[in-house]
């Protein structure tokens, strides 16, 4: 609700239907901008502050100065053509779903512009180091690696989950991962050995018979799935019975190659 919008409304001494009209809206749509059933766009903002020469600040309830004055003057900020075209987008040509699709991938890549970090091996063990990358090379995209490994052994603790971003060369196996993870442990050798780099397709259930990366009871683990049961692929290791706190993380489609990863 913005009762400052209905008070400067008054002050004018018009009602919603004159007021709406003035803007060029139906009183109907600014009834529920004024009670808070639907949220203003932009525009509708904009064509006030025009239209009656106060500031948007005020009408939202952040100021209280009502006009423009040379005290609370702020000159606005300078943006691209490209991002006002984004901004329109964003407020009339797509739906509360492609918001937050839009905000969840701006997320994304704020964080990984902010991070660019890169892995590196180091007595055996896979970190993630700091490196100054200003722009990915052609043909790179961005990866998200998990910092907790995958146990192929009897399971490995999980807490919070964590990742960083790496840089890799964009093929068919990196561009369907949706992120990667480290095995800790032999029990899936011969074909993943401890240390080696998973890529995994994202996805809730897989089929008997692949091999994905689970967590039961806060526990991580890189299994083939059996019928109740995860499997390990070095016969040493006895099948993992499982219930229903079980949940699949992803399908398991490769191996990262060290020399995927970009410098």
């Amino acid at each position: 609700m913005y009762p400052r919008l209905k008070e400067f409304r008054e002050s004018l001494g018009l009602t919603q239907t004159e007021f709406g009209q003035s803007i060029g809206i139906a009183k109907s749509t600014y009834n529920n901008y004024e009670i808070g059933i639907r949220d203003p766009k932009s525009d509708f903002w904009i064509a006030i502050a025009q239209k009656y020469g106060v500031t948007i600040d005020y009408l939202m309830g952040y100021s209280n100065s009502r006009y423009q004055t040379k005290d609370n003057f702020q000159k606005a900020p300078s943006y691209s053509e490209e991002a006002m075209n984004l901004a329109y987008d964003y407020d009339n040509r797509i739906d509360d779903w492609g918001r937050r699709h839009l905000r969840n991938a701006a997320d994304f890549e704020i964080e990984r512009y902010e991070s660019e970090q890169n892995r590196v091996k180091k007595k055996g063990e896979w970190y993630i180091s700091k490196k100054s990358i200003s722009q990915p090379e052609e043909n790179v995209i961005s990866l998200r690696l998990s910092v907790q490994p995958a146990s192929a052994g009897t399971g490995t603790y999980l807490g919070p989950e964590e990742f960083e971003t790496i840089f890799v060369k964009e093929n068919n196996l990196t561009r369907r991962a949706a992120f990667a993870v480290p095995v800790s442990g032999n029990s899936m050798e011969p074909k993943f050995h401890d240390r080696d780099i998973l890529l995994v397709e994202k996805s809730e259930a897989i089929d008997v018979g692949e091999i994905g990366i689970f967590t039961i009871d806060g526990e991580g683990y890189v299994k083939k799935l059996g019928n109740g049961e995860l499997i390990s692929l070095n016969s040493e290791y006895d099948p993992i019975g499982f219930n229903d706190t079980i949940r699949c993380n992803g399908r398991v489609i490769g191996i990262l190659d060290p020399e995927w990863i970009a410098e």
